[in-house]
């Protein structure tokens, strides 16, 4: 399927990578056991992000943000691509990227998945990428007043994912009563009861757990087909390399 990004600017800017499936949160989980979550872990994977390019503070005073780069120099580097919302308190990392998919997709734009900032939420967008060539930007709302929020260098600004438009509007959601599903109701029953089964048993060693949802297999031991546990996702093809030479500027780190 096309996914396709066109540089507005001469020269490398934001970074477009593959969304990895590590987070620090889980990493400090005991024996990392948030990884066994494999909804979760899969979430991660599903889609390409944009790193932030450098260390940068944020502090909105209710009226205006106010920026501070804990590098100089790759503050007036990164200048013209970091702004405001003015008086809403919301960063604006400019993608200096004109996106397009295959026909009857758009672009959902999301904050990372399962990661966020203290202090920060990052504002999610559905993009028409047939609809107009003009860019869009990375935006996360500053909600504290007075609260200096840093953005690090190569926290992902948000996460991309080519999306199909008609979709959602073609669901036809339903809620099915019991009785029309026995056989999944006593799989399901099975399963609490292992469930429960094993987390009562004081004998088993800590780092034990159930890995049938993770292997794909109901607790009877049949497959289902497909299964994954890990998203392999291209990377964007590599860039010419030049002088950074954006077109147009902005407000940035002061």
């Amino acid at each position: 399927m096309r996914f396709e990004a066109t540089r507005l600017m001469d020269g490398p800017g934001l970074e477009l990578v593959p969304a990895e499936v590590a987070r620090t949160w889980m990493d400090e989980t005991d024996f990392r056991f948030a990884y066994r979550c494999l909804p979760l872990s899969m979430a991660n994977q599903a889609g390409w992000v944009v790193p932030c390019p450098l260390d940068l503070e944020a502090t909105w005073d209710g009226q205006a943000v106010h920026f501070r780069a804990l590098e100089p120099e790759a503050g007036r580097r990164w200048a013209p691509w970091i702004g405001e919302r003015e008086g809403l308190g919301i960063v604006a990392f400019r993608l200096p990227y004109r996106f397009r998919t295959a026909p009857g997709y758009g672009l959902l734009v999301r904050g990372p998945t399962n990661a966020g900032l203290p202090g920060a939420m990052a504002l999610d967008l559905f993009v028409d990428t047939a609809a107009a060539p003009a860019g869009f930007s990375a935006d996360w709302r500053l909600t504290e007043p007075g609260r200096p929020v840093r953005f690090p260098a190569g926290f992902p600004l948000c996460h991309l994912m080519p999306y199909p438009l008609e979709l959602l509007e073609a669901v036809a959601p339903r809620v099915a009563p019991l009785e029309e599903a026995p056989e999944l109701h006593a799989a399901f029953q099975r399963w609490a009861d292992s469930r429960l089964s094993f987390n009562r048993d004081t004998s088993r060693p800590e780092t034990a757990w159930q890995k049938d949802y993770f292997q794909g297999k109901t607790t009877d031991g049949d497959r289902a087909p497909s299964h994954r546990t890990r998203l392999h996702l291209r990377p964007f093809a590599p860039e010419v390399e030049g002088p950074l030479s954006p077109r147009g500027s902005g407000p940035g780190p002061d």
